[in-house]
C-alpha cells in the first residue's frame, strides 16, 4: 500500500505521546516548502477549535499537526489557547512560519488536551518520505477504524497523496473524518479551494455509516508545486478519483459493518433531491438493519423514500436491487433474491429530471450498538 517517496517535498511521521494508551496518536505533516492551502470543515454549529483555528490561514500552509484520542473539542475558551500553543510549539521546533501551521484532532469531546505530551511528541518525532513514515502518520491519525485509508495516484509530472481517518459518525454533511491530501502540483490557493470543494462535495459528502455529524470533520489540501503546474481539468478528475477511493473506504469501515450498499438517485430534478432521498434512505434504521440481516425488506425502502424531505410522483418511482425491479406502479415487485452482493446495489428512479448521483452507506449492526456504549471508557 506504502511506497518511500510518493511525492516530492512532502515529510511525515507519527508517534505515540500518551493521549491514547497505546496507539501512535500524534501526525505531522512537513512539506520542504510553503504550499497552497484549502479546507473544508464541518458544517456543526459546535465545531471543534482546531476547525476555527484553520480559518485563520491565508490560503498558505506548510505545517500540518494532527491527534487522536482527544477531539480538542467542547473545553471552552481553553481549546483555542491550547490551538495556540500549539502552533507557535510547533512552528519553532520545524522552523515554519506559525501563520503556516494547520491543526486538526479527533476523539472524545469534551476531554482536556494534555499539550505538554504534544509539545513533548513534536520535539522527538521522526519525519520522512519513506513508507514506514507514511504508514506511522496514517496510523497516528486513526480512532476507531480498522483499516488504513490512503491513496495515490499519478496526474501529469506530479502526485496526489492522501490519508483518512473514519468509522463512526459519519455523515453526508462533511462528514465526520479527516483527510489530509497533498500534491506537487503547481496550484494557487484559489484554485485549489474550488478543486477541494468540488472533489468533497462529489464523495465525502455523499457518504454515510450512522447520519451523524462531527464537531471535528475536515479535510485539507496542501499543493507545494514541486512538480510545476498540471491540467486542471485533470487535476480535478484525479482528485475525485482518490478522495472517492478514500470515501468508500470510510463506509466500508464503518463501526460493525458488515454489509455496504451504493445508492443511485436518478432522474431526480435537481442534486438537493437527489441529495433529500439519499439523506431519507441511508439514515434510516430500519433500511440499514434490514441490510444487516441481508433481508430483501422492500417495504423498509420504500416507506423510507416516501418520508423524504421532497415532492415526487409515487406512481412513477421505480427502485431496483441489483438490477431487480422491485417497485413499480406503486406496487412492490415479485423478485428473486439471490445470494447478496456487496455493495448492494439500489437505483431509485425519480422520473423528475436529469439528475443523477450516487451515495455509499452501510448496514446497521449490533457491534456498533456494542462499541458506542462503551466509547469513552
Amino acid at each position: 500500500m506504502f511506497e518511500d517517496q510518493p511525492i516530492q517535498g512532502i515529510l511525515c511521521g507519527g508517534e505515540h505521546v500518551g493521549l491514547r494508551k497505546k496507539s501512535r496518536d500524534l501526525a505531522v505533516f512537513y512539506s520542504t516548502t510553503p504550499a497552497s492551502f484549502a479546507c473544508v470543515n464541518t458544517a456543526n454549529r459546535f465545531a471543534a477549535p482546531p476547525n476555527q483555528y484553520n480559518q485563520r490561514l491565508q490560503g498558505t500552509a506548510q505545517l500540518v499537526v494532527v491527534n487522536s484520542g482527544n477531539a480538542n473539542a467542547a473545553n471552552g475558551s481553553q481549546g483555542m489557547a491550547d490551538c495556540h500553543r500549539i502552533a507557535q510549539h510547533a512552528a519553532k521546533q520545524f522552523h515554519v512560519n506559525p501563520r503556516h501551521v494547520a491543526l486538526a484532532s479527533t476523539g472524545i469531546i469534551g476531554k482536556p488536551l494534555d499539550v505538554s505530551a504534544i509539545e513533548s511528541g513534536l520535539e522527538r518525532i521522526c519525519l520522512n518520505n519513506t513508507a514506514s513514515a507514511w504508514l506511522n502518520a496514517t496510523t497516528a491519525i486513526q480512532t476507531t477504524d480498522q483499516t488504513l485509508k490512503y491513496a495515490s495516484a499519478r496526474v501529469g509530472p506530479a502526485r496526489i497523496v492522501a490519508v483518512a481517518k473514519g468509522a463512526g459518525m459519519i455523515n453526508p454533511a462533511m462528514a465526520t473524518m479527516l483527510c489530509f491530501v497533498f500534491t506537487d502540483a503547481k496550484i494557487a490557493a484559489t484554485d485549489a479551494h474550488e478543486h477541494l470543494k468540488t472533489a468533497v462535495n462529489e464523495t465525502f459528502n455523499r457518504i454515510s455509516v450512522d447520519g451523524c455529524q462531527s464537531t471535528n470533520d475536515t479535510v485539507m489540501l496542501l499543493a507545494n508545486g514541486l512538480a510545476g503546474p498540471v491540467d486542471p481539468t485533470a487535476f480535478q478528475h484525479v482528485l475525485k478519483k482518490v478522495c472517492l477511493k478514500l470515501a468508500k473506504s470510510i463506509v466500508a469501515d464503518g463501526e460493525g459493518t458488515q454489509q455496504t450498499f451504493e445508492l443511485t438517485i436518478k432522474n431526480a430534478c435537481h442534486m438537493q433531491q437527489a441529495q433529500a432521498v439519499a439523506k431519507a434512505i441511508l439514515h434510516n434504521a430500519l433500511v440499514q438493519t434490514a441490510f444487516c440481516g441481508t433481508e430483501p425488506n422492500v417495504g423498509r425502502l420504500v416507506a423510507a423514500l416516501g418520508a423524504a424531505n421532497t415532492d415526487f410522483n409515487p406512481q412513477t418511482v421505480k427502485i431496483h436491487v441489483n438490477d431487480a425491479l422491485v417497485f413499480h406502479n406503486h406496487a412492490i415487485q415479485p423478485f428473486a433474491w439471490n445470494a447478496p452482493t456487496n455493495p448492494v446495489r439500489i437505483n431509485v428512479d425519480l422520473d423528475m429530471g436529469a439528475t443523477t448521483a450516487t451515495f455509499y452507506g452501510c448496514d446497521l449492526t449490533t457491534k456498533y450498538v456494542a462499541f458506542n456504549t462503551a466509547y469513552t471508557t
